[in-house]
């Protein structure tokens, strides 16, 4: 089903930086400072990594992008915490 998908995403982005992470775990919540920090500050692409690897984390698509797909998980289950209100 990854591979379904992965290959759907690289068919369908608009982005040469596409990324694209799979936490296989059950509670990515060890990936919410480093999702909190993405709000409110740039972070490198090798802070990505770095989380990415911590959590363990599969990367499958490897551009920019990345940073908001790791950003993104410890935030499945908490979409109202996902935004910053009043920032656009």
């Amino acid at each position: 089903m990854l591979s379904d998908f992965k290959a759907l995403l690289r068919k369908y982005t608009v982005s040469e930086q596409t990324g694209m992470a799979v936490f296989r775990d059950f509670d990515p919540s060890e990936l919410l400072p480093f999702g909190q920090r993405c709000k409110m500050e740039r972070v490198l692409y090798e802070d990505a990594l770095e989380a990415a690897r911590d959590a363990g984390v599969q990367i499958l698509l490897n551009g920019q992008g990345l940073i908001g797909a790791v950003a993104a998980l410890p935030f499945c289950a908490r979409p109202d915490e996902s935004i910053v209100p009043g920032i656009q």
